[in-house]
């Protein structure tokens, strides 16, 4: 099993080496880390299927990227790109099949869901990458490489499914990424992942990650919200942008009359210490 390990693993480095930080090799390693611990309190599942499948899972990753039009589904030609793999390793017939339902069901936005124990953990520890900490970085980095918003909060959520989530549907796939956001990816998937999973350890651990995402969420929104507002169009506007004006005006007409009253004092004095040099001089040099 170490050498198909190691096989496997230098196969899924080169699919997913032009592939984002978010799902990456570091991603599907941690997903393999949390399927065995999520294995860990349950007994009679084939770890072989666990393992091979955690690691394959998002080797068609990069060919969905690739494909502009949205129509690539990274789970099911996964799961073709795995088959040949597998059996090369010696894997038999019912565990490539096995392992090929595990990969296609383990996406959020399907309607493949898992049947098996071992499909289970898989979903359940590829959705917990999704949430707390590691979810938040992921999700800057999907952000980021889509030109999506860092904080936009639409007026008329259900518009903006109908608008711009395949179908229409709230597990919809996105059709324009740019006009995606933070906060919308919150509202419509993050916090329905952990009623999503089966495990009773992946419950838990999910509930106390959405908890920590959505107090950053709240967080964000204050920081973002005591410093500035957003117009209709979505620009940024400064608050109160009249009486900050106002306020350097008074400022600026302050230090106008202090340096006017300073420049004032100072003629006002050396024409004394003038007029007393000019009366001692006369005295010191009359005729």
């Amino acid at each position: 099993m170490e050498d198909n390990f190691q096989k496997i693993k230098k196969i899924v480095e080169k699919e997913e080496n032009c592939t984002d930080a978010g799902h990456n090799m570091e991603h599907t390693l941690r997903v393999y880390n949390m399927c065995l611990k999520l294995a860990e309190d349950i007994l009679g599942c084939d770890l072989e299927v666990i393992k091979f499948a955690a690691l394959l899972h998002d080797i068609g990753g990069q060919k969905e990227i690739q494909d502009k039009s949205g129509k690539t589904d990274h789970a099911l030609i996964g799961a073709k790109m795995a088959e040949p793999i597998l059996k090369e390793m010696g894997v038999s017939d019912e565990k490539v099949k096995h392992i090929q339902d595990c990969i296609v069901s383990h996406r959020y936005k399907t309607e493949n869901q898992p049947k098996t124990i071992e499909a289970k953990i898989l979903f359940d520890a590829d959705k917990l990458d999704a949430l707390g900490a590691i979810g938040i970085a992921r999700a800057f980095v999907w952000v980021g490489n889509n030109r999506a918003k860092i904080y936009y909060k639409p007026d008329n959520l259900d518009e903006y499914i109908k608008e711009n989530l395949c179908d229409g549907k709230m597990n919809g796939r996105i059709q324009d990424k740019s006009k995606h956001s933070f906060q919308i990816e919150f509202e419509t998937k993050i916090k329905f992942i952990v009623d999503k999973l089966y495990t009773k350890k992946a419950k838990k651990i999910g509930k106390e990650r959405t908890e920590y995402f959505k107090k950053f969420l709240d967080r964000l929104e204050k920081e973002v919200k005591d410093k500035m507002y957003y117009n209709q169009d979505n620009s940024i506007k400064l608050k109160n942008y009249g009486k900050y004006r106002n306020n350097a005006r008074k400022k600026h007409t302050k230090r106008f009359v202090f340096a006017s009253f300073g420049n004032s004092y100072a003629l006002l004095v050396s024409s004394k210490f003038r007029n007393l040099a000019v009366a001692i001089h006369k005295l010191l040099f009359a005729d």
